[in-house]
């Protein structure tokens, strides 16, 4: 269970939301410029990623705070 957690974390903080059937350069191009959009800036932030409900007015959203912690 934590590999699928530890992937799913990677791949978002990497900026890799794309699958893994396309060829490497491909997906490497779309990560680079996935990191320099406004959507993906706005959800990771010095490796914390926060994800809004946008079922809430924005003046008081849930928040949902994911950050990975290293095991002693």
């Amino acid at each position: 269970m934590y590999s699928v957690f530890n992937k799913f974390y990677t791949d978002i903080i990497n900026g890799n939301i794309f699958g893994e059937d396309e060829s490497l350069q491909s997906v490497q191009e779309k990560m680079q410029y996935e990191k320099r959009t406004s959507w993906y800036q706005s959800l990771v932030q010095n490796g914390v990623i926060t994800m809004l409900c946008d079922a809430y007015p924005i003046e008081c959203p849930n928040v949902l705070k994911i950050t990975k912690k290293r095991m002693k």
